[in-house]
């Protein structure tokens, strides 16, 4: 059973308070009687948010177009100076 606060009241299963927002309780004497003394009331938990949309959060698509500019200069062959390409230690 879901229960809310009326006033301070202990919640001995977590210890400390009964939070504002309440929480779900098992249907024990502990809270039998405190819904009898009007210490917290009984009521529907409440409504569950809905699950995020995960496509709220991506970027938009790029068109089926769109390609990536090429970089002037640039070479995948492999180094583009002979002083990078020489193997032991460096001068």
């Amino acid at each position: 059973m879901y229960v809310k606060p009326n006033r301070q009241t202990p919640d001995p299963d977590r210890g400390g308070y009964l939070a504002p927002e309440g929480r779900n309780v098992e249907a024990s004497p502990y809270w039998l009687r405190r819904i009898a003394d009007g210490d917290v009331s009984e009521c529907d938990p409440p409504a569950a948010a809905p699950p995020p949309d995960p496509s709220a959060d991506l970027p938009p698509p790029a068109p089926a177009h769109a390609t990536e500019p090429a970089i002037a200069g640039s070479s995948v062959s492999g180094p583009s100076s002979t002083r990078n390409s020489r193997k032991g230690p460096q001068p």
